[in-house]
């Protein structure tokens, strides 16, 4: 059975870098992770990344405090990322694409008559004994329920 659930999505000081080719996940996140900790930080929550309506896919954590990305290319500081509706949907399963995941979420929103914010979608990892559990998270606008 399918569940979708309407959620806030609410992060704080959350650092976003470009990933050109989504085969590169694992390197940007490393990079990500070494650049946070050689600049005096720390990751205070999963792992996120986001695919724009675009197709451009970013990397991210957030961290415990205000960073300064501007002389640093391709990444970007947010203070705060409010979403106070999304659509969420907890793909638990690996071997399952999460592009078919992603789908299921649109044809939910256009069939119940729901307008998504961007056509951005926000993906929390979660580890659990060494399996990833992906929190998908589909902004929709304000009163759009």
């Amino acid at each position: 059975m399918t569940q979708f659930r309407h959620k806030a999505l609410i992060m704080h000081n959350l650092i976003l870098v470009d990933v050109e080719d989504p085969k590169d996940f694992i390197i940007m996140g490393n990079e990500l992770h070494r650049f946070i900790l050689s600049s005096d930080f720390y990751p205070t929550g999963p792992t996120v990344y986001r695919l724009s309506a675009t197709g451009k896919y970013q990397i991210g954590m957030c961290i415990n405090d205000i960073a300064d990305c501007e002389k640093q290319e391709g990444m970007a500081f947010y203070r705060l990322v409010e979403f106070k509706d999304c659509l969420t949907f907890r793909h638990a399963y690996e071997e399952d694409p999460i592009e078919d995941s992603r789908e299921l979420l649109k044809l939910y929103v256009r069939e119940k008559g729901l307008q998504p914010y961007d056509k951005s979608f926000y993906h929390i990892l979660l580890t659990s004994y060494g399996n990833t559990i992906t929190d998908i998270y589909y902004p929709l606008q304000r009163g759009g329920r």
